[in-house]
């Protein structure tokens, strides 16, 4: 592995070079011997590789390439990817993403697919983000099933900080998988380079909300390049939110997704676009008022007698109905 983490870290050469290189020698191994003899390699430009393969061995993260995971190797896709969590077959999937700025009717679209495609062992891929992205990945753990976080940041870093828990209980049930090592923070360019990955992995994607310009038309650009199916959910004509979606359909670049798309080849069922549910009190909410309006996560599913990875949904929804507000692992009550 030393071989595959020192050619994936070189730097100077670019990616196309590199997988050239890698298709000319077959092997990370035979790479560094055919360099060497050509005084580009040296033995201790192995040690930081070391280095970085005993870090990520600590921090219980894994190093895979794309054949691992039986995906198509396209030529802009990395060598490596670092990845912490539960290693299975992905089977079918569906990318889901979406804006920051969702409406309550993205919410509840997202929320309601995921949960769906989740019950029927389809594999939910989203890439961890505030809005669309977080409700994906939450509602597909509520409802057993696996999901898959492509992260803009190395492995052992989340962002956002408020999604300590969310990532927590994805490493607990499905996968967390980066391009980058452990310790990378991300920046303004890595968080949109991850978005091929996720169309990548994507049987078919489906673009919840989008405005003009963001990650998830980057997303759906990368998946038709890719082949893939891509879907845009249609909304109002005056609503910001939709304009990048409702464009992708006039476009034709996405096919318009309704109700009945919303199913996989293991079965077919309707997607029911019910109205939002009133908001009610709960357990959480009488917690954190008992606690006077703080409480941390661990104290929270002590007094609730439940796990962290069991309250992390309930608590993502609330913070997205503006009830409560993570900072880290401390819970903080708005209303």
């Amino acid at each position: 592995m030393k071989y595959a983490i020192w050619l994936s870290t070189l730097k100077g050469v670019g990616l196309s070079e590199k997988k050239r290189l890698l298709r000319e020698h077959e092997s990370f191994e035979a790479v560094f011997e055919a360099l060497k003899d050509e005084g580009f390699a040296k033995e201790n430009d192995l040690e930081e590789a070391e280095k970085l393969e005993e870090i990520c061995s600590h921090k219980g993260i894994w190093i895979r390439s794309f054949k691992d995971f039986e995906i198509q190797n396209y030529d802009d896709l990395p060598l490596l990817l670092y990845c912490r969590g539960q290693w299975k077959n992905f089977g079918e999937s569906i990318g889901i993403v979406g804006t920051r700025r969702c409406t309550e009717y993205g919410k509840k679209v997202a929320s309601e697919t995921a949960k769906k495609m989740a019950e029927e062992g389809v594999t939910v891929i989203s890439g961890m983000a505030r809005g669309i992205d977080g409700i994906a990945h939450s509602a597909a753990i509520k409802a057993g099933g696996y999901t898959v976080a492509v992260l803009g940041t190395g492995p052992d870093i989340c962002f956002p900080s408020e999604h300590r828990s969310l990532m927590e209980a994805i490493i607990d049930t499905g996968l967390v998988i980066s391009e980058y090592p452990p310790g990378f923070h991300g920046n303004i360019s890595t968080f949109p380079q991850r978005n091929r990955i996720i169309a990548a992995f994507s049987d078919r994607l489906l673009v919840v909300e989008s405005g003009e310009k963001g990650g998830a038309l980057i997303t759906a650009d990368k998946a038709r390049e890719y082949g893939k199916e891509v879907y845009a959910l249609p909304g109002r004509i005056d609503s910001p939110e939709s304009r990048g979606t409702n464009r992708l359909i006039r476009e034709g670049k996405a096919v318009l997704w309704l109700p009945e798309d919303s199913k996989s080849s293991l079965i077919q069922y309707t997607l029911p676009l019910q109205e939002m549910s009133p908001k009610k009190d709960n357990n959480i909410i009488a917690e954190l008022k008992k606690a006077s309006g703080r409480i941390s996560v661990a104290e929270l599913a002590k007094g609730l007698d439940r796990s962290t990875s069991e309250i992390f949904g309930e608590l993502t929804e609330l913070e997205l109905e503006d009830r409560i507000k993570m900072e880290g692992d401390i819970i903080w009550l708005l209303q």
